[in-house]
């Protein structure tokens, strides 16, 4: 054999295998989560502890599926990852992982030689994405999980679906609620969610509930797909409103505060609630009208007063309230304060009754925030009680029984 030797130039470069160019490497465990193109329909879910990959271009119910068979991370420190099946190699590149996202470029074509995919580097594969964390498209009363990481620990909820348990709990209150909570498992494609984990996550919301009373079953496995998240749906069932075993009557007359009809001044000390003597199971309040523009906030109170009997009618804005109010004769008007994007909504629509002839209760309902930003100007049109709390809100509006005199 002739060979002929010479010296190295110095743009002379020496092509080595990945595994020496780029070492073997771990994928972060914040990749086992489902992904979702920010610019794309890109569909991927990365099972770290299958070592599977999960993927669509389209949509949820077509999709492939691709064996992780090696991890590599390249110079620039992205991660080289290659899933082979029985048609080649994918090769694939992802970078800049974080909780919440990561970036992803994937080349077109299938790698049949490994000398061939050893020579595939990050610029082969086109521009990088970003890919955020997917959440299937809401479902109202649904409240969607994160998935199990690969520890086995359940993370926090995702801050849009915290909110909604918020929502949901907000008015939840023990003497008036019954808790029923369902679980839903997509057991085909993911980690089991544990009834205990939905107790801690109820709990941080104010709500108790043993974990051997929430009802677990499976997402029907023909409707299953590895982009369907667990979930859990939660009802605060009103609980029978009517007291039982009523108070018996006596002859001390209580003074309370209560709010007065129409804006008129009423001195505090002439708001007497006085026991029914003469019919212990008075009728209910029959006519409520709510003004609120975020009814999700009301939901269990509105769904509480219905199973109570009570006709409630809601709307979100203040020329709809009185609309309904020309039209109908309601026992109680409940009002908010800040509302549509305006701070004194609710001043305003007690301002139209208080010119008009309205002869309904007029209720305050509103946060605490609110109360103490306007509780003064509210006290000086003659309202003297703003109410922040359901429990107080369906005392004052529940007259089986006693009646208030005015």
């Amino acid at each position: 054999y002739n060979i002929t030797l010479r010296p190295a130039k110095q743009n002379d470069t020496i092509k080595l295998p990945d595994s020496v160019n780029n070492p073997p490497a771990v994928l972060p465990a914040n990749l086992h989560e489902i992904w979702q193109g920010k610019t794309n329909n890109r569909l991927i879910n990365i099972d770290l502890r299958k070592k599977l990959v999960y993927y669509s271009t389209a949509d949820e119910k077509t999709y492939g599926t691709y064996p992780i068979t090696s991890v590599n991370k390249t110079k620039s420190g992205a991660f080289k990852i290659i899933a082979t099946t029985g048609k080649g190699s994918n090769v694939v590149f992802i970078r800049n992982v974080s909780s919440t996202s990561f970036e992803f470029a994937g080349c077109q074509m299938l790698v049949q030689d490994k000398a061939e995919i050893d020579k595939i580097d990050e610029n082969n594969c086109g521009n990088f994405d970003v890919m955020g964390l997917y959440y299937e498209k809401q479902i109202p009363g649904n409240i969607y999980l994160p998935v199990i990481a690969v520890s086995g620990q359940a993370k926090p909820l995702m801050p849009a679906e915290l909110k909604k348990l918020s929502a949901y709990t907000a008015n939840y209150n023990p003497k008036f609620n019954n808790v029923n909570v369902s679980l839903k498992n997509n057991l085909r494609f993911l980690s089991r969610f544990a009834p205990n984990n939905i107790a801690v996550y109820l709990a941080n919301a104010g709500v108790k509930i043993d974990a051997g009373n929430i009802v677990s079953t499976s997402i029907d496995i023909n409707t299953a797909t590895p982009f369907k998240r667990n979930f859990f749906t939660i009802d605060l069932a009103a609980r029978d409103p009517f007291i039982k075993n009523p108070r018996q009557s006596n002859n001390n007359n209580t003074t309370q505060a209560v709010i007065v009809d129409s804006a008129k001044t009423v001195p505090v000390q002439k708001n007497i609630i006085q026991p029914n003597t003469t019919n212990a199971y008075a009728p209910p309040i029959k006519k409520i009208l709510w003004v609120d523009d975020n009814a999700l906030n009301n939901a269990l109170l509105v769904d509480y007063f219905k199973k109570a009997d009570y006709r409630v009618d809601v709307v979100s804005d203040n020329q709809t309230a009185l609309d309904f109010i020309k039209k109908n004769n309601y026992d109680i008007i409940i009002t908010d304060i800040t509302r549509n994007n305006k701070n004194e909504s609710g001043i305003d629509l007690l301002k139209n009754l208080a010119a008009g002839s309205n002869k309904s209760k007029v209720i305050i309902y509103t946060s605490p925030l609110s109360e103490k930003k306007y509780a003064k100007q509210i006290k000086a049109m003659g309202y003297n009680k703003i109410f922040t709390k359901a429990a107080d809100l369906i005392n004052a509006t529940d007259q089986r029984q006693y009646r208030q005199s005015f």
